[in-house]
């Protein structure tokens, strides 16, 4: 009885590190990061400088080539790769899965961006910041919470849906904010500076997401993607905290301009 308890024990224990096998790494992926990075640099400067030197510069084409000899190397790299770093990669997702995973966000963004225009003229600029800021949040909470055996249609598609509004209705909300700041003649800065502000942004928070990642994974690819979307909700909580804040806030003054009607002289902030 003890030895068949004991090989019982054993075959189970087999059979859970066979099936953590697809969520464990034993290092990082350093060839997909580094081609990767590399390719998507290079073609990106390719296209940003060809404008102002011209296509017939001979570094240009060589900068578009390489980006996509790199950007090839790195998709052969993640298809060969035991461990890519890719979260979908868990639910052993074809890339042409992943792709039309992601085209619900092509059209929700789509919608997002004609209502904007409608909603500017109709809605005070401080809600719709609170609705964006909440449009991360919720995104991010879905994708953070979802477990790797669920269907896509319980939460993935609901997060790829709800997402592109945070970024579309903040985008141009935020520029108007910071024109009405600016005299007349300086209100062409405002978009630059949010449009700077946003760049570094997310490069700032991918930073501090790869960080959290890198420290609380342990080996564990799925804990670690996990930290990293719990710290994308933790700063998208404080953009909604913000958002709050900055709403209360344009309420108050409102009420005291014109207390009988809580508006301003153009019946929104």
């Amino acid at each position: 009885m003890k030895q068949r308890r004991t090989g019982t024990n054993r075959g189970e224990g087999e059979a859970q590190t066979n099936e953590n096998s697809g969520i464990r790494e034993k290092s990082f992926d350093w060839w997909g990061s580094l081609t990767g990075v590399a390719g998507l640099t290079l073609f990106n400067v390719a296209w940003n400088q060809a404008p102002s030197e011209g296509w017939q510069t001979p570094y240009i084409i060589v900068l578009l080539i390489l980006g996509v000899i790199f950007i090839a190397a790195f998709i052969f790299v993640e298809r060969r790769a035991s461990q890519p770093e890719f979260l979908l990669r868990l639910r052993e997702a074809t890339p042409l899965s992943v792709t039309a995973q992601c085209v619900p966000g092509t059209v929700s963004g789509l919608g997002a961006a004609m209502m904007t225009g409608f909603l500017l003229s109709r809605v005070k600029k401080s809600y719709i910041m609170v609705a964006s800021m909440l449009a991360f949040c919720i995104g991010n909470i879905l994708a953070a919470t979802m477990p790797v055996s669920e269907i896509y249609w319980r939460q993935t598609f609901w997060s790829v849906l709800v997402m592109p509004f945070g970024m579309d209705l903040s985008f141009p909300t935020a520029t108007l904010l910071m024109s009405n700041l600016l005299p007349h003649g300086q209100q062409g800065i405002a978009a630059s500076t949010i449009a700077a502000t946003v760049n570094y942004s997310m490069s700032l928070g991918l930073g501090v997401a790869g960080t959290v990642e890198a420290q609380v994974k342990h080996g564990d690819s799925l804990k670690g993607f996990r930290g990293g979307w719990y710290t994308a909700i933790g700063m998208s909580g404080c953009g909604v905290f913000l958002a709050v804040v900055h709403c209360v806030v344009e309420l108050r003054k409102s009420r005291k301009m014109h207390p009988e009607d809580g508006t301003d002289a153009g019946g929104r902030q």
